[in-house]
Order: structure tokens, then C-alpha cells, then sequence
């Protein structure tokens, strides 16, 4: 293929993809939202977008346009913050699914590049359980090696932190705006104490300037590793999902029995 992504493709070059690839696409999902004062509001979407071309060169897979769009309503409060309400947004994804489905690729990889995503994309895939489907989602954890972690100075990553604003000086050093990090805070600073009880107004309370980390010492070296090696897991994963047969037998097998529980008995 002369290109991994979707909406570069002729009609005709992506027919041949499928074939090309095993039928496997691959669905960046990320963001819209504040990234502290030095990441631009999109860097959710750029880099996951970026991951999965890089995962595709090394195991072929077609890149569909990535998503911005999410559940962010938690920081609503901050300029650049586009939240989608969570029934819709569910909706929509699996609708993207079906067309992606519909154009021949029966494996779908939901790559997520936004820790809010984490709780919606496994309810997507159980979502998807309640009407049969032509093809199976995977949602992949990526982590990073214990070597690349060793790189890291700081202890909180989690938000325009060390290494997800190494990553972007590494992908994307135009818009990363260096001289804005300076000393702002990146520390827990939840100021009540109501013992181990979740509420909506905790992200809010522990980062109310939605920086969660230390940038002062990212690195773009350190983005490299850290992407370089993330991508090389997402491709291996990839060249597992296109082996795998397992999965879409299974769901074959519950959609029957899910038809009529009574008639079907019990698996096993």
C-alpha cells in the first residue's frame, strides 16, 4: 500500500487493502481538551493518530480518520474542551464500526489515546454484544518497557506531563510551546478529605489547571523511545489480531445463543 490512511486512499485502493491487511483497520481515538498551558488542545488525537501510521508501516493495517470528539465534561471549565455526551458518543463509535465494517474490514482495533476513553471503549465493545455484528473489536493496552520507563525523572504521569509532552516535542516540536511549562504546579492538590470516595468534582479538585506531572524535564529523545517502542507493541498486537480466529468464533457462537437461551442451554 502507498498509504496507510483511510481518507488518502482511492475507492479502489482500499479494496485492495482489505485484502492486503486481513481486514484489519485500526480506530484512533482521542480529544478535545486542555493540555496545561504548554500542549495544544488536540494532542490526544495527534498522537494517537500518529501511533497507529506507525504501527500500520510496520504491520499493515488501515488507519481510519482519527476522532476527536469525547467525554470530557469534567473539564468543561477550560477553553478548548468539546464533550459529547456519553450515550451519543457510545453511538456514535459503533456506528462508525459498522461502516468500517461495511467497507470489508471485519477487525476493528480501537487504539485509544485519552484516558478519559477508558472506562467508554470497553462499554462500546459490550454495547456491541446487543445486536449482532459482522466483525469483532479489540482494544489493546499498550504499555512501555521497563527500559523506556527508566528515562522518566518524575514520578505522576498523567496528563501534559514528562512523557506525554516528550512524545509531542518528538512528534510535533512546532506546537509544543516550551516556554509556557515553567513551575506551574502538576501535583495532586485535592483539598478535602472525605476518605477513599469517588466524586465528579475529583480530577477537578486534584489538577484545576489540568496539568498532572512534571514537564520541566521532557525531552524529545525521551519521545522518541517512548513512541518508537509503543508503536512496535501496537504492531505486534496488530500481526496477533490478524491471526486470530478465536474471537470471532466466539461471537458467533454467543449471538446464537443469545437468539434463545431456553432452546440453546447452557455453554460448556
Amino acid at each position: 500500500m502507498s498509504t496507510v490512511c483511510w481518507d488518502e486512499m482511492t475507492a479502489g485502493d482500499l479494496v485492495a487493502a482489505v485484502e492486503a491487511t486481513g481486514g484489519v483497520c485500526l480506530l484512533p481515538v482521542g480529544s478535545l481538551e486542555k493540555h496545561a498551558e504548554h500542549l495544544p488542545v488536540g494532542t490526544d488525537t495527534l498522537t494517537v493518530h500518529r501511533l497507529c501510521i506507525a504501527a500500520a508501516e510496520i504491520e499493515p493495517a488501515v488507519v481510519f480518520p482519527p476522532q476527536h470528539l469525547a467525554a470530557v465534561s469534567e473539564l468543561k471549565c477550560h477553553p478548548g474542551a468539546v464533550s459529547i455526551p456519553t450515550h451519543l458518543l457510545i453511538r456514535t463509535w459503533e456506528c462508525l464500526c459498522d461502516e468500517i465494517s461495511r467497507n470489508g474490514f471485519r477487525k476493528i482495533v480501537l487504539v485509544n489515546g485519552h484516558g478519559g476513553n477508558r472506562n467508554l471503549l470497553p462499554q462500546l465493545i459490550f454495547e456491541c454484544l446487543n445486536s449482532r455484528k459482522d466483525y469483532a473489536l479489540y482494544l489493546p493496552h499498550i504499555s512501555d518497557s521497563p527500559e523506556a520507563r527508566a528515562l522518566l525523572e518524575t514520578d505522576l504521569h498523567a496528563h501534559a506531563c514528562e512523557c506525554e509532552t516528550s512524545v509531542m516535542m518528538h512528534l510535533y516540536p512546532d506546537l509544543v510551546q516550551a516556554a509556557r511549562i515553567g513551575d506551574l504546579d502538576g501535583a495532586r492538590q485535592r483539598d478535602f478529605d472525605i476518605g477513599d470516595v469517588y466524586t465528579s468534582v475529583d480530577w477537578y479538585s486534584n489538577h484545576p489547571t489540568n496539568y498532572a506531572g512534571d514537564a520541566r524535564t521532557a525531552a524529545a529523545e525521551k519521545g522518541k523511545i517512548l513512541f518508537e517502542g509503543r508503536a512496535r507493541r501496537l504492531a505486534g498486537m496488530i500481526a496477533k489480531i490478524r491471526a486470530d480466529q478465536r474471537v470471532p468464533e466466539l461471537l458467533a457462537e454467543f449471538y446464537d445463543r443469545s437468539k434463545n437461551v431456553v432452546e440453546r442451554g447452557q455453554p460448556g
